[in-house]
């Protein structure tokens, strides 16, 4: 992934639109670019719009949303940040920006907005911001956390990492690797061990609580279960031949109360049977007279129908003499309808003959009436065209007028515009001529512009040159300086070795540390040699000499020798720091060596691209000389001859061709218009004289139309007054339909007279007929009527009634008579009932009487025995009972306990699991299984950084401390290999160990995306000269693989040595302003 340019606007101190192309020359040939400016000046803000570009966020403010945005510049409504950036041959444009309401910088945060392009065709590949971020990560492989972690390198973070203790170390390495998973895991296996452990603890304590019977206890309980069961089926057995013998005696007592009972009911039913022996009297005489009821009904129906019909009789007799009254006065009506209705129509047929008359005079009279609106139609059609004549002839004269007036008008303005005719020939020529010109105009333009940009390039060859030669000034300077100190420290090592070898120092160390040794043996052996004599062996080394037995031979003292190999252990350390220094100073010398002779080769291809480029300055200026003559010989000519047209000399040619032209269209568009006029004029003329010709016509025929519709009035008068003498002002068909509706009426009025006779006819003829049927029907029935009485008179005496009412009086209801003989019934079931009740009663008495001593005391007797057993069968029921849910609680808690069991194997063996599992990565903390992770990805970035360090200096190895997992060691290469704490590193040393872990960290969060841009925000302001160097040299190492590298720094003495730089200058109310290379602004 590489950088390419930057775009922001409005983003902390830098107000406006700013931009960044590092594609700049500056940046692609050197590779190493600085960012300089006091402290809070803006130098930050760069590295934040890269980040709030691509991934909507900032290393400094993790937060930018809808309700909080503290980059936004104060005051301001609107801010954005867009990044280009290259993946492979590919390259995007990602845009992020967010505004306040309406764009005002009180205005209401708005949601920002984030999308992605395609840079080359700009090609929308994501505009939601949801997804915009995802669709880079996926792109470049790279999310925000690795982003900052291998393409901008946070502020200082990675010094603190070198420096930290193991703890703050391991809390570095969790944020920047993300390791805390494993402190999560680490402490759940503990907590997991914790929790399996106490639910071990409380199944056993569950285990203790429960209570188990012994073998013997178990039979003992089953045997006393079977001894109650058996004495429960006895009391039982007992139980049940009492209940008999009570059941028995309860029968026995029920039954004879039960006889009394039936012998009750029976004599109050006797008692009821006498209360209805009246109504069972009265339900015999009814049933007897109810035989003849059906005699009784044809009797009563032949009555009905012999009155029914006598009536209709009487009504039909009754109605006869009204129907024959209204069937005389219908046939009067009718006859006196006939005669009126022939008198209408002898009057109908003479109004006739009028109609035809008046018809035949109102067609006269249509006719003559046509006659004369045709006429009058004629008259007004030519009224109208003599008026439009009239009209028409006063147009074309106004016409001719006008056309005349603008023809001397425009004959006036052609003869004031002589000069335009002989210009408007030669117009064509002098376009064609100015285009030439022109052309010329914009070579000389461009050739200027030429000339300039290589002029520009001439001085910018210059300024280059110079800062080339202000830095081989410096170089020879700081070579010498260098020189004098590599010179210096020789010197400083010859003194102290002090005309000896240093082979020789190391030797005589050897000695003494032999020496001292030997001397620490003697010593241990004092009390050895108090027990030596002379002339015996000694038990160590056999010999039979000990001179340092005596006090005048004593040992030698060690303070000495002490002092002397302190003194050498000083000495060879302080020329180890003398060499190691030189061999520094030695580096810096051949690296400056290299970069002056690069900027040497560097100053002589300036210069000879400066005497090309002033080589083709010149050649520029001719170009531009010889194009600018040219255009200006051209020119000459046309300007003398217009200046008969008030051309001065200092005019705008263009605009005066412009204008030329338009006089010139003007002047033809004149004449042409003259011509147009003046062939109206001639046409104008004509038609008058033919307008005034079929004026007169006109007025001629109209005269004549106005006679003969005269003539056809009088006509039409005539006729209207015949009309009006003979039938007025009556319209003959509204007559006419007037005397059909009379007609019609009076044909209506006869035909309803006659219907209305016919139907009086046919009513009379009707009732007649129904009046001899109904008499005849009446002798019928009166004869079936006499029969009928004499048969019933007869059937009353032979069933014992003296007469009709005397029967009539035994009737009851059908209702009445079902109801008392169901009671009838009733009563005498329930007495039959009674009797056989007591019947069967009494013969149970007998037999169980016979079989069973019945008597008081026995049934109390057998009472109380019932009652002792039962409470003796209760207790043994609830002994056995109670022996049951012992001996069931027993088996449940024996299922209990072997599932207790399986439960507390199972949990041992989670229990065996997690503590395994604890002794390799649990703790209370999180540290061990943390430490454990950690040491592997910091012995990879160990790794990593070496090979950047190999990069940049053959003196520094990194490893991890064999003790230490996280410890940090440097292995001195220049010191025979010596291993020292990463602690004791100075200044650019440990920039040099930071830069390193930080490019290797880069590279293992980067994976498989070639990272082409890298951002330092560190600071420089520890470093001294010789630090700074060798910081810088090996920045510019890097340049080796086409990595851009940008430093942030405000210590002014990287001007002196990064050339291509971006000044952050503040101003006042707390704005800066960009400066350098590819720096581009537009104000608000």
């Amino acid at each position: 992934m590489k950088i390419l340019s930057l775009r922001f606007e409005n983003l902390n101190s830098l107000y406006g639109v700013w931009s960044v192309d590092f594609q700049h020359r500056d940046y692609t040939n050197n590779g190493l670019f600085a960012i300089t400016g006091p402290t809070g000046a803006g130098k930050s803000t760069l590295l934040d719009a890269i980040c709030l570009g691509l991934f909507g966020q900032t290393p400094r403010l993790k937060t930018i949303s809808k309700s909080e945005n503290e980059i936004m510049s104060r005051h301001s409504g609107h801010c954005f940040a867009e990044v280009v950036f290259a993946v492979g041959d590919k390259t995007y444009r990602s845009t992020w920006s967010q505004s306040r309401a309406r764009n005002k910088p009180d205005g209401r945060l708005q949601e920002a907005k984030h999308e992605l392009a395609d840079a080359a065709t700009g090609k929308i590949i994501e505009e939601k911001k949801s997804r915009t971020v995802a669709a880079i990560e996926a792109i470049s492989n790279l999310n925000f956390q690795r982003f900052t972690r291998s393409v901008l390198l946070a502020q200082g973070s990675f010094a603190a990492f070198l420096q930290a203790s193991v703890d703050e170390r391991s809390d570095m390495l969790q944020q920047i690797t993300g390791t805390e998973i494993y402190e999560h895991i680490s402490k759940q296996v503990h907590q997991n061990k914790r929790d399996a452990e106490d639910g071990l603890q409380l199944l056993q304590a569950a285990l203790q609580g429960m209570e188990i019977f012994s073998p013997e206890q178990l039979a003992q309980l089953e045997q006393e279960q079977a001894e109650q069961k058996q004495q429960q089926q006895q009391q039982q057995q007992a139980l049940n031949a009492l209940q008999v013998q009570e059941q028995q005696l309860q029968r026995l007592s029920l039954l004879g109360a039960q006889q009394a009972d039936f012998e009750a009911q029976l004599a109050q039913h006797q008692q009821l049977l006498q209360a209805f022996a009246p109504q069972a009297e009265q339900l015999q005489r009814a049933q007897k007279a109810a035989i003849l009821g059906a005699d009784f009904r044809t009797v009563h129906l032949l009555r009905q129908q012999s009155a029914n019909v006598q009536r209709s009789l009487q009504e039909l007799l009754d109605a006869l003499p009204e129907l024959q009254q209204l069937q005389q006065q219908q046939e009067a009506a009718v006859a006196q309808l006939n005669v009126d209705e022939q008198q209408f129509q002898r009057r109908y047929q003479q109004q006739q003959q009028v109609w035809q008359q008046v018809s035949a005079l109102d067609a006269r009279i249509a006719s003559e009436l046509l006659r004369r609106d045709e006429w009058q139609q004629q008259c007004n059609t030519q009224q109208t065209n003599v008026s439009q004549n009239q009209q028409r002839l006063a147009e074309h004269q106004h016409s001719l007028a006008v056309q005349q007036a603008q023809w001397q008008h425009i004959n006036t303005a052609l003869a004031q515009q002589n000069h335009l005719a002989s210009a408007s020939k030669l117009l064509p020529k002098w376009l064609q001529k100015w285009q030439q010109i022109q052309a010329l105009r914009e070579l000389a333009a461009e050739q200027q512009q030429h000339s300039q940009d290589v002029h520009v390039h001439v001085q910018n060859n210059l300024v280059s040159q110079q800062d080339q030669e202000q830095y081989l000034a410096f170089s020879a300077e700081r070579l010498q300086q260098l020189q004098d100190s590599l010179q210096q420290t020789e010197q400083e090592i010859a003194t102290a070795l002090a005309g000896k070898s240093l082979s020789e120092y190391q030797l005589e160390q050897e000695l003494l540390l032999g020496q001292l040794r030997l001397l620490d043996k003697i010593k241990s052996l004092e009390d050895e040699r108090q027990h030596l004599h002379e002339g015996e062996a000694c038990p160590l080394c056999g010999a039979t000499e000990h001179p340092y037995i005596t006090e005048h031979n004593a040992i030698p003292e060690l303070s000495a020798t002490e002092q002397r190999l302190h003194e050498l252990k000083l000495l060879l350390a302080e020329v180890a720091e003398l060499q190691s220094r030189l061999q520094q100073r030695r580096f810096n010398h051949t690296t400056m060596q290299h970069q002056r002779e690069s900027r040497q080769q560097e100053l002589e291809r300036l210069q000879k691209e400066a005497v090309q480029l002033q080589s083709d300055a010149d050649r520029a200026e001719q170009k531009w000389q010889h194009t600018h003559s040219q255009w200006q010989a051209l020119m000459q000519p046309l300007q003398q001859a217009w200046e008969v047209l008030a051309y001065a000399t200092g005019d705008d040619a263009e605009a005066f061709l412009n204008q030329l032209d338009g006089q010139v269209a003007t002047w033809n568009e004149q004449q042409q218009q003259q011509q147009r006029l003046q062939a109206a004029c001639v046409l104008l003329e004509k038609d008058i004289e033919h307008t005034q010709t079929q004026w007169q016509h006109a007025e001629q025929v109209m005269q004549q139309f106005a006679q003969n519709l005269a003539m056809q009035q009088q006509h039409l008068q005539a006729s209207v007054d015949e009309r009006q003498q003979l039938f007025g002002e009556v319209d003959i068909a509204h007559d006419q339909q007037h005397w059909q509706q009379q007609l019609q009426q009076c044909q209506l009025l006869l035909s309803t007279a006659q219907n209305t006779l016919q139907q009086a006819h046919a009513a009379h003829q009707q009732m007649q007929a129904r009046y001899d049927e109904q008499l005849q029907m009446q002798h019928q029935l009166q004869t079936q009527l006499q029969g009928q009485e004499d048969t019933w008179q007869s059937l009353l005496k032979s069933h014992g009634f003296a007469g009709e009412h005397i029967w009539l009086t035994q009737q009851l209801p059908q209702q009445v008579c079902q109801e008392l003989e169901h009671e009838q019934h009733l009563l005498s079931q329930q007495e039959a009932e009674l009797r056989q009740a007591i019947k069967h009663t009494q013969s149970q008495l007998d037999e169980m009487q016979g079989d069973t001593a019945y008597s008081d005391k026995a049934k109390r007797e057998n009472q109380q025995a019932i009652v002792d057993l039962q409470a003796a069968l209760n207790h043994t029921t609830q002994h056995i009972g109670a022996l049951k849910q012992q001996w069931q609680q027993q088996q449940q808690t024996l299922s209990k306990l072997a599932e207790q069991q399986e439960f507390i194997l199972a949990q041992q063996q989670e229990c065996g699991r997690w503590r395994a599992l604890h002794e390799l990565i649990g703790s209370s903390d999180g540290k061990k299984y943390r430490l454990f992770a950690q040491s592997l990805t910091f012995n990879q970035l160990v790794q990593q950084a070496n090979r950047q360090l190999q990069n940049m200096s053959d003196r520094y190895l990194l490893k991890q401390t064999d003790d230490a997992p996280l410890q940090l060691d440097v292995i001195d290469q220049y010191q025979g290999g010596t291993v020292r704490s990463a602690k004791n590193l100075s200044g650019g040393e440990s920039f040099i160990v930071s830069l390193a872990l930080a490019l290797g960290l880069a590279r293992m969060s980067s994976k498989t995306t070639r990272i082409d841009s890298l951002f330092l925000d560190e600071g420089f302001g520890t470093l001294d000269e010789d630090a700074l160097d060798v910081a810088l040299n090996a920045l510019a190492s890097l340049q080796q693989e086409g990595k851009l590298i940008g430093v942030i720094s405000h210590v002014a003495a990287l001007k002196e040595r990064i050339s291509t730089q971006i000044k952050v200058e503040p101003k006042h109310n707390g704005h800066s302003i960009l400066h350098g290379s590819g720096i581009g602004h537009a104000s608000q």
